[in-house]
């Protein structure tokens, strides 16, 4: 797990580890402080693909208006636990209080010369400059706090089901998360994360990740070989550059595992853009291939390279 980066409205890509095919890359969103997913936007976190052509990041999850402790032994940490004292107080006691910690709350004279309102009004404006939402506490940003509660997350997937591997707690995590439908596709890699849902299919998942999961199609005996996980699938089909994009001509075949898989001849060396067509009407970028490129409709293809 890597944190993104925070520098994306400056058109800066992440850099490593974050660049790495191998990690998990979170970006960040803000989502205003409020309960209500229409005011979800993107954060400004590091985008875009890396020198090899995989794209970052895979997930997004809360960057900004995060609570977090403030650091013990700090002057931050005091002025904090202070102004929550203070400002706990009635306002009969509250002009006596302020001129015995004007000088460690930095308090002006005259505001507490204009009385308890002003003061408070005071008060309360530092607390809201630093951030400060309780006695220890503060809101933060940035997408070093967005990965560690993707990591969590994570953690309670194990938990769940000790038995889960990185791949398949990778396709978990991006075949749960939602996209931002307003937002750039790129910017958000496979969206919001979405814990209750990680974690609940993470405690029924039974599929065998490492044997039959580990990144991009693979090339074998002349072979293109591709792997396509979705247990709510009821078709599955291979659409791309190498067959016209003809959603009927390379159906994937579902194992006892639960794994959809197909494979084709190798086609000439180049660069190939293709699709999942699931159930005949969703056309999706592959979970397993981080390499990507806009499909021209604010959606992503998947990008097969052959060598």
């Amino acid at each position: 797990m890597a944190a993104a980066g925070n520098s994306g409205a400056e058109g800066k890509h992440s850099i490593p580890p974050a660049n790495s095919p191998s990690v998990i890359t979170v970006g960040g969103y803000d989502d205003k402080n409020d309960l209500d997913p229409s005011t979800i936007d993107l954060y400004h976190s590091n985008f875009g693909p890396t020198a090899d052509g995989t794209v970052k990041p895979e997930i997004i999850a809360p960057a900004m208006w995060v609570a977090a402790p403030i650091l013990p032994g700090t002057e931050l940490y005091e002025k904090a636990e202070t102004l929550s004292r203070v400002l706990a107080v009635p306002d009969y006691e509250l002009g006596k209080l302020g001129r015995e910690l004007a000088a460690k709350l930095q308090i002006p004279d005259q505001i507490l010369r204009a009385g308890a309102a002003t003061t408070r009004a005071f008060l309360e404006s530092v607390l809201s400059e630093q951030k400060i939402i309780a006695a220890h506490y503060q809101h933060v940003d940035g997408t070093s706090f967005a990965a560690p509660i993707v990591t969590s997350i994570v953690a309670q997937m194990i938990e769940a089901n000790p038995k889960l591997t990185p791949a398949g707690i990778k396709n978990i995590l991006i075949s749960t998360a939602h996209r931002i439908a307003h937002a750039s596709v790129l910017r958000q890699g496979y969206g919001v994360v979405d814990a209750r849902q990680a974690v609940s299919l993470a405690k029924t998942d039974t599929h065998q990740w490492q044997a039959i999961v580990g990144g991009p199609p693979r090339v074998e005996d002349g072979k293109v070989l591709f792997f396509f996980y979705g247990d709510q699938a009821k078709s599955v089909s291979l659409a791309g550059e190498f067959n016209g994009w003809d959603s009927n001509k390379t159906r994937l075949q579902k194992d006892e595992q639960g794994m959809w898989r197909t494979a084709i001849a190798a086609p000439p060396p180049g660069l190939y853009h293709y699709k999942f067509v699931v159930n005949g009407e969703w056309w999706l970028e592959d979970p397993t291939n981080g390499m990507k490129a806009p499909d021209g409709y604010g959606g992503l293809n998947s990008v097969l390279i052959i060598k």
